[in-house]
């Protein structure tokens, strides 16, 4: 039963919400060579989307009822895959290559060189060795740690009172916990998902969000081997794999239950889409590399600054007038704190005071 809730949370947050998010993109983007790697995206997106939809949710209408809140976030899925129905046959053919792939390194009657020279089959071998080192932890480690610790109680309080609430302070009386984090929500709100589908079912358990430290380190490492692949060759793409897989820090950072593959995700494809729009502006593109800045925000307070980083990079090195530049940053800036950072501006409002709260000015 646990894992057939599981199941259901990856069907629905990353399955719909990544089909969602890939009918956006493939509208966005209409190169078809691109396909694959925006499906990677898209799996990635679907959570935070997720999250991005409830926070707003929880902030306008809160106090009802969790079926009521997943049923909007259903609804506004669909909504975005009828932007683009021909996704939904990509979307699947890929889905479906990807267990054709998988059950190929099982064909025992293959000679063993011949998985060697198959690409497909030394990547597969790789990420299963990865899975199976994450999911031993994921499933037989408690969570340790104060970072996720807090996350998870704040998520957990976020369900209970059904409401984002901007406060001076964050204390809850009954326990005594007092959440000290500065960060965005978009991390502990995914905890909040999790209770709402568990209140469904009147039955719960943290696997998914433990899960996501896997997935999204396991993501990250595909679309670094895609793109190092893709302009450069297969043999440098499979030394950076196999560099970081025998890297600590990154076996660390996907087994141990922290924000950092989370957060890395999105900061990472927030440079990428950085350098593409500087070599090549694009509009539509924009709105991509908005979400992935503001989700980065929102997710913890360096995303913030990385947003402003980028955001002078785009006016300083894009080779436009001045005017089309401003009008670029603009709707950059628009997007962003629409996609998460507002969150921010309330805090520094009428919540906590966000970093400025440390500050003394005599």
């Amino acid at each position: 039963m646990v894992f057939l809730l599981l199941i259901c949370k990856i069907l629905f947050f990353i399955g719909i919400g990544g089909l969602a998010s890939f009918s956006v993109i493939t509208r966005l983007s209409t190169d078809p060579e691109n396909n694959k790697v925006n499906f990677l995206y898209a799996l990635g997106l679907g959570p935070a989307l997720a999250s991005l939809v409830i926070y707003y949710l929880l902030l306008i209408i809160p106090s009802l009822t969790s079926s009521i809140y997943l049923s909007i976030i259903l609804l506004f899925f669909v909504s975005l895959i009828f932007v683009n129905l021909k996704a939904i046959s990509i979307f699947l053919q890929i889905v479906k290559s990807l267990f054709v792939n998988g059950l190929t390194i099982f064909q025992l009657k293959k000679g063993l060189k011949n998985y060697f020279y198959d690409t497909n089959n030394v990547l597969i071998g790789i990420l299963l060795i990865v899975m199976v080192f994450g999911v031993k932890n994921i499933l037989l480690t408690q969570i340790p740690g104060h970072d996720v610790l807090e996350y998870m109680t704040q998520g957990d309080y976020i369900f209970h009172d059904k409401a984002i609430e901007y406060v001076a302070h964050r204390y809850y009386p009954k326990t005594g916990f007092y959440y000290v984090g500065l960060h965005g929500w978009s991390f502990p709100l995914q905890v909040t998902l999790e209770k709402m589908v568990d209140d469904l079912f009147f039955f719960g358990y943290d696997l998914y969000f433990k899960s996501l430290t896997l997935f999204y380190g396991i993501l990250l490492l595909l679309i670094i081997y895609y793109w190092t692949k893709r302009y450069m060759n297969v043999v440098y793409a499979f030394s950076i794999v196999c560099v970081l897989c025998l890297a600590k820090g990154y076996l660390t950072s996907i087994s141990y239950f922290h924000i950092d593959s989370y957060r890395m995700f999105f900061f990472s494809l927030s440079f990428l889409f950085t350098l593409q729009q500087i070599n090549n502006p694009n509009l539509k593109l924009l709105v991509l590399l908005s979400f992935f800045a503001g989700t980065s925000g929102f997710t913890h307070s360096l995303g913030v600054i990385i947003s402003v980083i980028i955001g002078a990079g785009l006016f300083l090195y894009i080779q436009k007038d001045w005017i089309y530049k401003s009008k670029f940053l603009l709707l950059y800036t628009v997007l962003v704190l629409l996609f998460g950072e507002i969150h921010y501006i309330i805090d520094i409002v009428h919540g906590t005071g966000w970093i400025f709260k440390e500050i003394d000015f005599y």
